[in-house]
């Protein structure tokens, strides 16, 4: 798997501030807030965390998908879900989470750091979730997700988990 992350452009503490506070402000509309993307050069590793500990206090719910130490900090944050890729999972988790089982792994790891649920895709093959405390595995054809990128199906996937809610937490695992 070739991953490809570019830097964004700097942003001042003037600037993220402004944005946080923005972010607070409309998630007290919002229902979700989503967190997602490798966060700009200068910003702090706790910036993603802020906005989804600011999203709760709204009254919203928060779903993550970055990597490395934002991530560990927006899990503790205690989002409703983290959709990340199986090396992120694996990385955050400190386990292999490269096969299913593997990954089922890393999620009930990465929900005992805080994430209610977790969403772990394996590249266009499956994604391994852990949803109400239960495992579920599912093949990502049968969502029937032309896989255009890995980036592309990683919001994809967060637009599924996010519209469907209660339905695919009642996916049995099979």
């Amino acid at each position: 798997q070739t991953v490809v992350n570019e830097s964004g452009p700097a942003v001042s503490a003037d600037e993220l501030e402004r944005l946080v506070r923005r972010v607070a402000r409309l998630a007290r509309e919002a229902e979700l807030v989503l967190v997602a993307g490798s966060p700009p050069r200068g910003v702090a590793s706790d910036a993603y965390a802020r906005i989804v500990a600011d999203a709760h206090r709204a009254g919203a719910r928060a779903l993550v998908d970055c990597a490395g130490a934002p991530l560990a900090a927006a899990v503790a944050a205690r989002p409703l879900l983290a959709k990340i890729n199986h090396l992120e999972a694996g990385a955050l988790a400190g386990l292999d989470a490269s096969t299913a089982r593997g990954a089922a792994r890393a999620a009930r790891q990465i929900r005992s750091l805080g994430a209610e649920s977790v969403m772990i895709t394996r590249g266009p093959r499956d994604a391994v979730a852990l949803i109400d405390g239960e495992n579920v595995r599912r093949p990502i054809a049968r969502l029937t997700i032309a896989t255009v990128s890995t980036i592309t199906t990683s919001r994809l996937m967060i637009r599924i988990v996010s519209h469907t809610g209660r339905r695919f937490a009642r996916l049995r695992p099979g």
